[in-house]
């Protein structure tokens, strides 16, 4: 699974409605709905065989606007970051800032790539792509399919 920064992950892209990735994946195998106040905030599509999780929110009208992978074979730039601690996922990017860390668990953000990676124990258990946002606008710019 080649996760592109920007774009997103082998040919689902972020900005996708849900139709368009059930072409695409097929019908999930689990489906949660964040709730706010008896409003939904967000679904979020689990697919469980490819280990991917998908957050379509309803303030960028549902369309896809997170993709979250714990696919052992995800690569981002050609390179595989599943399993590495943080001193070598801090070699290969080094531009990450530590933005939320617990106990046994951290997360690191890249803003030049728009990317996170969640370390679980030390080891990088996922890696999230996360849309582009306009510097001046503050609203998502999202990839155009070609």
């Amino acid at each position: 699974m080649e996760m592109v920064p920007y774009w997103g992950i082998d040919n689902t892209k972020l900005g996708d409605t849900r139709s368009e990735i059930k072409k695409i994946l097929g019908k999930p195998d689990k489906i949660k709905k964040r709730v706010d106040q008896r409003e939904t905030i967000a679904d979020i599509w689990t697919y469980r065989l490819m280990r991917l999780e998908l957050e379509f929110y309803a303030l960028h009208d549902f369309r896809l606007s997170k993709i979250i992978s714990r696919h052992p074979g995800t690569l981002v730039l050609g390179f595989n970051p599943i399993g590495l601690n943080e001193r070598y996922l801090l070699q290969k990017f080094p531009s990450l800032r530590e933005i939320e860390s617990h106990d046994h668990f951290q997360v690191f953000f890249d803003d030049s790539l728009k990317l996170s990676f969640t370390l679980v124990r030390e080891k990088t258990e996922s890696v999230t792509l996360h849309p582009e946002i306009g510097e001046n606008t503050e609203e998502v710019i999202w990839p155009i399919r070609s």
